[in-house]
């Protein structure tokens, strides 16, 4: 699976009007996850990831971990850096859960709900922007629109498949990004960064709603929970 993202200016301000969320909170609960590929993607990833439980349950993109051989994530509440490995993913819908292995303690970030979500709200993405790592950056911006769809290419086939049900936002989401938090403006996150694109009118960047992302994170506990045989 192939996401076309873009590199672009970080936006360094917030949008007029918007009152800045706190991000300490969610910042907290945020890993940068570096993998090493294999098979046919010879090199290195860098993504970010949402911390789901102490224990270290952790959110990401799929695209962020597909072909790793190998994966480190640093926790951005404590700081500490955690060999990771792969529990499920769910490739149609461009979600994955990481393990960090030895990891206890950890902060969890606060959630919203993104079906209370709407056109014109004031949302910032974060993420290991660049595979950087450090402190994230802020890409502030405007939900744009509501289930959009993006395209995608399989890697596998060569053919393209539809990531469906997006929020759209003029945030400055940034190649690294993949897997960071989209936060409201009440400081809760409401969506999963995942792309972007370019625009005749700027840079749209595409999250995946974060009520429909732990659903499916959900159905993939489910799954790896059935006994074989």
């Amino acid at each position: 699976m192939a996401l076309i993202s873009a590199l672009c200016t970080a936006v360094g301000a917030a949008p007029a009007g918007a009152a800045p969320p706190d991000l300490q909170a969610v910042t907290a609960g945020m890993v940068d996850i570096n993998s090493v590929l294999g098979g046919n993607q010879f090199g290195k990833l860098a993504g970010t990831g949402i911390v789901l439980s102490s224990g270290g349950e952790v959110l990401t993109n799929y695209h962020v971990v597909e072909d790793s051989v190998s994966m480190t994530a640093t926790d951005l509440g404590n700081g500490a850096t955690y060999p990771a490995r792969v529990v499920g993913v769910d490739r149609k819908r461009d979600i994955a859960v990481v393990q960090l292995v030895g990891a206890s303690g950890l902060p969890t970030p606060p959630f919203g709900d993104s079906t209370s979500v709407r056109v014109g709200d004031h949302v910032v993405g974060l993420g290991n922007a660049g595979g950087r790592g450090g402190p994230p950056r802020p890409a502030p911006g405007v939900v744009a629109a509501l289930d959009q769809s993006l395209p995608i290419m399989d890697t596998t086939s060569g053919g393209f498949e539809y990531l469906h049900g997006l929020i759209q936002v003029s945030a400055d989401i940034q190649a690294g990004d993949s897997g960071g938090p989209l936060v409201d403006a009440d400081g809760r996150i409401v969506g999963m960064d995942t792309a972007a694109m370019p625009d005749p009118a700027g840079v749209q960047g595409y999250a995946i709603p974060i009520t429909s992302a732990l659903q499916t994170v959900d159905q993939i506990g489910s799954a790896a929970a059935q006994p074989v045989g």
